[in-house]
């Protein structure tokens, strides 16, 4: 049987050994923990900080001195940080915001735009898009026009628009009796000399009365409906009689024709990929946003949110022109 003497003895020897034991753990956490260059109220400056300092040194062309130069700039730089960080400036919401902005532009160049740049489409992917929504690659029937074109209204007497349509006849006369001679053997094109003189359309008279090609099924024409419907239905190279519209007469000449027809995958691919690129990184983002908010802990006051007003935008007033007699009444010649 063990005496007490003994027993108090061992709990003594066991508390020593333990405490020699944690002491020496205790040391060798010291030891393992690496002590920092210095520190500055408390915030290390280590070997890995004076490494990146010289590497960016290095790269941006900056003198680099001694170690101990370099060193102390690392601490001035903290004690500067700290002081900024704990200023009134630092409170100022639009300095605030500048600084947000910053962080965020970092961030995002680091995360979502990393994502978006990652986005790829492969040529399946085209081909597949392509093939869903073959009908939105039809191009429409195309035809190419000619015009003569003289002034008339309503209220023009009835002479005057006959002599009108008399002069517009007898331009599309003197067309049809030589079409080499007023194109120059094909050079020009439409009417081609018979425009410039007898044409009163300032956009087409000097091109031979050409207005380009216009898609059939369209109905927004910069010219008469019932003129574009006549040249329609004209074969290629026939002209029209002398044709009444609502702002004047005309004379029209289908000069070409395009049919309708499909786009081949491979004219449309690059802007295909374009389209699905955009689809994807408009994806990516909208998942990044999704994720985010998902994993964030949000909650809205919705007494104050029903509160909150937007200030009218009020839409600025023409200014008042003066007229230039008021600001030079008495000038006898006129202003510049």
């Amino acid at each position: 049987m063990i005496s007490p003497r003994a027993q108090t003895v061992g709990m003594l020897m066991l508390a020593l050994i333990t405490g020699w034991v944690a002491g020496c753990s205790k040391k060798k956490e010291a030891e393992a923990e690496p002590l920092p260059l210095a520190r500055v109220n408390g915030v290390a400056i280590t070997e890995e900080d004076f490494a990146f300092e010289i590497k960016r040194r290095s790269e941006t062309g900056r003198p680099i001195e001694d170690a101990q130069s370099v060193l102390q700039d690392l601490i001035e730089r903290q004690a500067m940080l700290q002081k900024a960080a704990n200023s009134e400036v630092m409170k100022d919401p639009v300095v605030r915001r500048e600084l947000e902005n910053r962080q965020l532009g970092q961030w995002l160049d680091r995360s979502l735009q990393v994502e978006r740049d990652a986005v790829r489409v492969s040529d399946d992917e085209v081909k597949v898009f392509y093939e869903a929504n073959q009908k939105d690659y039809i191009k429409p029937e195309m035809i190419r026009l000619a015009i003569l074109y003289r002034r008339a209204g309503a209220h023009d007497s009835e002479a005057t628009i006959q002599s009108v349509r008399d002069e517009l006849q007898a331009a599309r006369d003197a067309y049809l009796a030589d079409p080499s001679g007023a194109t120059q053997q094909g050079r020009q094109s439409g009417f081609g000399s018979i425009s410039a003189s007898h044409s009163e359309d300032a956009i087409s008279r000097y091109r031979g009365g050409d207005i380009g090609w216009l898609d059939v099924s369209a109905r927004d024409f910069v010219k008469p409906v019932n003129v574009i419907e006549a040249g329609r239905a004209l074969d290629i190279g026939a002209v029209s009689d002398v044709i009444v519209a609502e702002d004047g007469l005309y004379v029209v000449m289908k000069t070409d024709r395009r049919d309708a027809q499909i786009a081949s995958l491979e004219s449309v691919a690059p802007g295909l990929r374009r389209h699905l690129i955009r689809e994807k990184q408009e994806h990516v983002q909208r998942t990044f946003m999704s994720n985010l908010l998902a994993e964030s802990t949000i909650q809205i006051n919705p007494e104050k949110v029903a509160h909150l007003t937007v200030p009218s935008v009020s839409t600025p007033e023409p200014p008042v022109l003066t007229p230039l007699t008021e600001l030079a009444p008495n000038r006898k010649d006129p202003l510049p």
